[in-house]
């Protein structure tokens, strides 16, 4: 309290300064020197690096010591060039914001007087600039589209002074009309009994907000459009359009119509109004008012209750034509549906993503099934990509800059077009690299343009299930060429292998059974090993049909090959979707975790999608199954599903596998001891959370023990034994619409609470976890067929950056 009132008066006195015309030398003074600023983006002006701190880095002894509880408030405008500035008491402040109109320079001396100061132009904050603030302030200067993606789930209190950014944050509801119409805010009746309005004069009646221009552009609600009754708003400030100023507790309901109706603020909100563009000042109960607003967001009451992560959409992330029900690709381009049309729920989606490093530059390659790649966004502030080029099936994408790179691999649009939901339309499955050559797997056809060039003529009818192509260019090397049938839905290097599996039925014109390997060391042709030629098989098929059986996931630990898929039988001996391999011997090995479904109509066979390596060595299988036993080689057929509990013989089961109990307690994944196949257990029962839908990828992040699950589900939670809901929309009281896109600790198989708001017709295919800047960031891929992230548009793929503390 001492120290904001030590700052409403340096910035009355500063209002006293500013309230006249404004002086000419703001503008022209020097940028501040060295030994006044640190830049926050890993340089410093001086070149000295300061270890203590990954983001600010201060000089040593370039500031006197200032006491230690004093906050961190990130001060957010539009006028610097570049860059995130530390700023303290007298060090340059006013030639760093020499381009800041007035009230912007109040509030910058208010809060630097009491707090330590961090300055960001609006195009580069970051949500990790957010990791240690105490409140953010958001001057009238600045562009919603710049930090919309991860402001509107901010956990630190967010103080907002433009009335069209309070629309891209939840905080109003958008004018009617083309334009926003101004309000006259000179006067406002102010509700004298709110916290914030504590430092307000004395007295009775309205009160100026601003001096000389007095007008504030934007509308918010009138008060029959407010929210009302438990956890709404309150109404601080009214101005004659309308609420002026609004305070959101940390909890208090949004509930604007264009906002999930669900979504409650993350933590206190206040709605300011200001305008860039004014001449006006704040008045002195302006500025009293803004101080208010301060001091009532850092009480403890307006901090994010618990704590959650929230995702950070990074725009520099290229886009496909995302899945759409009301469209369908018709000879490489989009058509809006009509009855005549088939039905597709899934015409185009990313099902692949592989990161490598390509002459110095970081590139994620993703493959699907798609006509067109689009550059990310120029800078953030922009509403579509800049440009679209022709990549059919698979593309890179620079993460530098968010462009799509020269690499174009000629595979024929038309073998990837959509037509209903046929087994025809085939796609680019799998991605794999070796530090050489980018290998893409699947099925698909190549252009006529490259036939008898990268592409024998011989084979200009043929079907291609695998190819290695130059990763700068995407060439075909027409020395290596597989001769596969079927189609490749899996790829993993080792050593001079790779290698290859999904439904495969022959190599080089030889009987293949799902699994295969090729050479890829030197002088390899492409030929599949002849001695390595395990048997995958199944015993019983979809609805009584042929039997089927498909590898669909790999993983290596050490000389161990970790297989996952939909079958029964590999070399003869029983394995359910899940076995392994010593590499050196060929020999199959006694992995063999107990998993079990019973859609015996549609899926009978538990379906493993995605098979990731953990930190303590136990691997992590991701799908679509139900049951879980802790004891190797109990069978799902133990269970009783008509009884709904488990035959007493046979150990105990986890999950939900009766009819009348629907989706909510699907297991989906699971943790496995790398040498049996035993479920690790934590309390009693398997690690990790339940879902009400299948889960399609998997990976993880060592260095945070942080498990990512993408999927097609629509919530996760914990399993709630003898849970029997009424019907299929009901859900135990444990779950959380985290929906398609989930963080797992992976020791204890809690749910980390972060929300990175998919929105997607389909689901995920794929997720990557790639190096992140620091030990305690992620950085994810994740592709499928989403068309938003994080309330953002990203078609087919997204880039989020996660800062776990």
């Amino acid at each position: 309290m001492v120290a904001l009132v030590g700052a409403l008066i340096a910035a009355l006195a500063f209002y006293v300064v500013l309230s006249g015309s404004r002086s000419a030398s703001l503008a022209t003074d020097p940028p501040a020197t060295d030994g006044e600023l640190a830049l926050a983006d890993g340089s410093d002006p001086d070149g000295d690096d300061d270890p203590d701190s990954p983001l600010l880095d201060t000089p040593d002894g370039a500031f006197d010591e200032q006491p230690s509880d004093r906050p961190t408030i990130v001060y957010v405008v539009g006028d610097l060039d570049e860059g995130v500035f530390q700023a303290r008491p007298g060090q340059g402040i006013l030639g760093l914001l020499a381009g800041a109109n007035q009230v912007e320079l109040q509030v910058a001396g208010a809060l630097a007087d009491f707090s330590d100061l961090i300055i960001s132009n609006d195009e580069d904050l970051e949500a990790i600039h957010l990791a240690d603030a105490d409140l953010v302030v958001i001057s009238a200067s600045t562009s919603s589209q710049a930090f919309q993606r991860f402001m509107l789930k901010a956990t630190v209190p967010v103080i907002a002074m433009k009335p069209a950014n309070w629309v891209a944050l939840g905080l109003a509801e958008p004018a009617e009309g083309p334009t926003t119409p101004l309000q006259d805010l000179a006067s406002i009746d102010v509700d004298r009994s709110h916290p914030i309005a504590q430092y307000v004069t004395e007295g009775t009646g309205e009160i100026d907000l601003f001096v000389g221009n007095r007008f504030s552009v934007g509308r918010s609600w009138t008060p029959d459009e407010a929210p009302t009754g438990d956890r709404a708003a309150d109404v601080v400030a009214n101005g004659p359009d309308g609420a002026a100023l609004i305070a959101f507790d940390a909890g208090d309901n949004l509930g604007f119509p264009y906002v999930d109706p669900t979504d409650r603020a993350i933590a206190c909100r206040v709605a300011f109004p200001s305008h860039s563009s004014t001449n006006a000042t704040l008045s002195q109960d302006g500025m009293a008012l803004l101080i208010g607003a301060a001091e009532w967001s850092l009480a403890e009451q307006c901090r994010a209750a618990e704590n959650p992560i929230r995702p950070s959409v990074n725009s520099l992330m290229c886009q496909t034509e995302a899945a759409d029900e009301d469209r369908f690709a018709s000879n490489g381009q989009l058509l809006e549906r009509t009855d005549a049309d088939p039905v597709n729920l899934s015409s185009l989606w990313v099902r692949a993503v592989q990161y490598a490093e390509v002459d110095q530059d970081p590139i994620v390659f993703l493959g699907g099934r798609f006509q067109q790649a689009f550059d990310a966004p120029v800078n953030s502030g922009a509403d579509e990509p800049t440009q679209s080029v022709a990549r059919a099936g698979v593309f890179g994408c620079n993460l530098n800059d968010g462009t799509v790179t020269d690499f174009e691999v000629p595979i024929e649009v038309d073998s990837l077009t959509p037509v209903g939901n046929t087994v025809e339309n085939e796609r680019v499955r799998a991605l794999a690299y070796d530090g050489t050559w980018l290998y893409v797997g699947g099925k698909f056809r190549i252009s006529p343009s490259a036939i008898g060039t990268q592409i024998p003529a011989e084979l200009a009818d043929a079907n291609f299930q695998l190819i290695r192509v130059d990763p700068l260019t995407g060439e075909i090397d027409s020395s290596w060429i597989p001769r596969l049938q079927g189609s490749v839905s899996a790829l993993e290097i080792a050593g001079d292998w790779i290698y290859a599996g999904g439904g495969i039925r022959s190599a080089d014109g030889a009987p293949a059974n799902r699994l295969i390997r090729l050479n890829i060391g030197a002088g390899a042709d492409g030929s599949a090993d002849t001695e390595f030629r395990p048997v995958v098989e199944a015993t019983i098929g979809v609805d009584g049909g042929d039997p089927f059986a498909s590898v669909l996931a790999f993983e290596l630990a050490g000389d161990t090959l970790v297989i996952g898929g939909s079958f029964q039988m590999v070399d003869g001996q029983p394995r359910n979707s899940l076995a392994s391999f010593n590499l050196t011997t060929g020999e199959l090995l006694d992995f063999n975790p107990s998993i079990g479904d019973n859609n015996v109509g549609t899926d009978p066979i538990p379906q493993i999608k995605d098979i990731a390596l953990m930190n303590d060595g136990a691997i992590l299988a991701c799908g679509d199954w139900w049951v879980i036993s802790p004891t190797p080689g109990l069978t799902w057929t133990a269970y009783d599903h008509d009884a709904g509990v488990a035959n007493p013989n046979q150990g105990e089961w986890y999950g939900q596998f009766s009819k009348i109990q629907p989706r909510p307690n699907q297991f989906n994944h699971g943790k496995f001891d790398l040498a049996t196949g035993a479920a690790q257990m934590v309390d009693g029962r398997p690690w990790g959370p339940v879902t009400d839908g299948g889960i399609q990828a998997c990976d993880v992040d060592n260095r945070t023990n942080m498990v990512i699950l993408g999927g097609h589900y629509e919530s996760v939670g914990d399993y709630q034994p003898g849970f029997a809901p009424a019907n299929d929309n009901d859900y135990p009281d444990s779950h959380v619409a985290f929906e398609k896109l989930t963080a797992v600790d992976g020791t204890t198989g809690e749910i980390i609470p972060w929300d990175p708001d998919i929105d997607s017709i389909r689901g995920l295919d794929a997720v990557a976890v790639i190096p992140g800047v620091t030990p305690s960031d992620s950085e994810i891929i994740v592709g499928g067929a989403l068309t938003t992230a994080d309330r953002v548009e990203q078609n087919g793929a997204a880039r989020y950056q996660i800062h776990r503390q």
